[in-house]
């Protein structure tokens, strides 16, 4: 007499273990395993993520040229809009930039990356040397504590400054496009 013995699940009484075999299993010609599709990977949402996780970045090349000979900040360029997705979410904010000099005097050049018009010191640079050259900058912070919704859009603006008015600060994207990186980061 033949049995069958059909079960999609073998364990041991306790749970744990190993269930060896006796006898040597007949008849089978191969064993089947399922393609794995996308259908298998679990998808987890902002909510279900753990606190840290990285849940969107976005990068945004933009032409920002200006320049000013004003010792207060001047807005340059345009400004960048982004849609907050994940309600509660941290903020990592990259600016990159091409900080020029007018002229070969040795003077302060600044620059900052407003956020909502608001400055922040970690987004605020000063460069100084001797030469009429563009130098990469980059402005790079965390923030824990923006308190920010779904749907809403913060708006992101170079400004910049000279320390003396004779001469003139400069951001150029002739030497390429400054670079904005945001990045949502669960809270």
């Amino acid at each position: 007499m033949t049995s069958k013995l059909k079960t999609d699940v073998l364990e041991t009484v306790s749970g744990s273990g190993t269930i060896a075999l006796t006898n040597q299993l007949t008849g089978m010609t191969h064993a089947s395993v399922p393609v794995l599709t996308t259908s298998h990977i679990p998808t987890l949402t902002a909510a279900q993520m753990p606190s840290g996780s990285l849940l969107k970045t976005s990068t945004r090349n933009y032409p920002a040229s200006g320049s000013t000979s004003s010792s207060g900040f001047v807005s340059v360029g345009g400004s960048v809009n982004y849609t907050v997705v994940n309600a509660g979410c941290a903020l990592r904010v990259t600016q990159n930039v091409n900080l020029g000099a007018g002229s070969d005097t040795n003077y302060w050049r600044r620059c900052r990356l407003l956020i909502d018009g608001q400055s922040y010191g970690a987004l605020t640079v000063a460069h100084h040397d001797y030469d009429n050259l563009y130098v990469p900058v980059t402005m790079d912070e965390y923030f824990p504590s923006l308190s920010l919704t779904a749907g809403q859009v913060v708006v992101f603006q170079i400004q910049i400054a000279t320390d003396n008015s004779s001469y003139t600060t400069a951001v150029d994207d002739a030497y390429g496009d400054p670079t904005l990186i945001i990045q949502e980061i669960k809270g």
